[in-house]
């Protein structure tokens, strides 16, 4: 028999196409006297920016024109519902302070995930809360040990997991955030 033919449809995504730029302002004698090595000192600079900048965007971004009318993953979970508690796929953590999130809150938001999400899943995560938060978990647990210190291999896991630092995302507690 013949195979029917269909087309993809993609309505929950969308893609509007906008530009980043950098200026830097530079003296005519240092560009005189050294013009690869401040040329390079500058493009990492602004690799860098934009680099960061896209991480705001995509992970909290919420729409404003600090974003360029863009919103992230947190802005768009946000946007679902004005409680956090109502929202599919958020887990909500234990108490309101980073010190009263408890293993098992992880533990939860790992038992949310879809089946289909399970594969290349991540924990996306600011360093600080790593350190605040999962690593002194993961070492009240017994399982944070001196290898952690010692050891040269600085990818990090939290229940097998990879865990990924993004320097956008929330670097200090507060009520009602999507660390």
């Amino acid at each position: 028999a013949g195979i029917s033919e269909s087309d993809m449809k993609f309505s929950q995504v969308g893609l509007t196409m906008k530009k980043l730029c950098a200026l830097a302002k530079v003296s005519s004698e240092l560009e005189e006297d050294s013009v690869i090595a401040i040329g390079e000192i500058i493009g990492l600079s602004i690799a860098r920016s934009m680099a960061k900048k896209e991480d705001e965007i995509g992970f909290v971004g919420d729409g404003t024109s600090t974003y360029f009318g863009m919103t992230g993953i947190a802005g768009a979970l946000r946007n679902v519902d004005a409680t956090i508690a109502n929202i599919k796929g958020l887990q909500v953590a234990s108490g309101n302070a980073w010190s009263e999130i408890v293993l098992g809150d992880f533990e939860d938001t790992i038992a949310i995930m879809s089946d289909e999400a399970d594969d290349g899943a991540k924990w996306f995560v600011h360093r600080r809360f790593y350190y605040g938060v999962m690593h002194p978990l993961a070492v009240a647990a017994g399982v944070g040990t001196f290898l952690d210190i010692i050891s040269p291999n600085r990818q990090r896991f939290f229940f097998g997991y990879p865990v990924e630092f993004v320097a956008a995302m929330p670097s200090t507690e507060g009520n009602s955030q999507i660390c």
